[in-house]
């Protein structure tokens, strides 16, 4: 980040480092808009690097519950209208979708990361020393970055072999194994 969004970015950092929690508000698309893993899963993951693992994340969004009379379960009679809506909501039920399961994913790898950060400063307080607590701890600096850049690199699509497509989510499957990574090295830390 450079040019004009350097004193947003000076600003925000020393409010974080004087202990402010940082995190998004998302509200730049519609539901149907915004692939669930890119849009609404990695801003956990994203939450994690702007806050350096602070003990709560906060991603947020727009609005969980304003369809804007625009059906969920029917786009397209909604016209121009914006539906930020997540789930599919009607008069008589609310049904979940895979946007409601990113966003929740999204909170469970921010929670491993957490775990994972604990555990690591629980053994170091304690005055354990050895390679596998620092190649944890190394893999917790290092994870976030690498799952984002992943995601946001695209990789080819599993079941076509296709690369470079709209709905492909990129590193579809990155955010599952950093948060496998993590586990694997809390696991290793017993």
């Amino acid at each position: 980040m450079g040019g004009l969004c350097r004193p947003a970015v000076d600003f925000y950092e020393t409010a974080r480092q004087k202990g402010k929690t940082m995190g998004f508000y998302a509200c730049a698309k519609k539901n149907s808009e915004g692939e669930s893993t890119r849009y609404y899963r990695l801003q956990q993951w994203e939450c994690w690097r702007i806050s350096k693992g602070g003990a709560e994340s906060w991603a947020g969004f727009w609005s969980y519950s304003d369809n804007r009379s625009a059906r969920p379960w029917n786009q397209l009679a909604g016209g121009t209208g914006r539906n930020w809506c997540l789930a599919y909501l009607d008069d008589t039920s609310a049904t979940g979708g895979k946007h409601w399961l990113a966003v929740f994913e999204g909170a469970q790898d921010y929670e491993r990361l957490l775990m994972l950060k604990r555990r690591i400063a629980a053994l170091r307080k304690a005055g354990r020393d050895d390679p596998a607590l620092t190649e944890a701890g190394k893999l917790l600096e290092a994870l976030p970055s690498e799952v984002i850049s992943a995601v946001k690199a695209g990789e080819t699509a599993l079941h076509t072999g296709e690369s470079g497509l709209v709905w492909n989510s990129g590193g579809m499957n990155a955010c599952d194994t950093g948060r496998q990574r993590a586990l694997d090295a809390l696991k290793a830390l017993k």
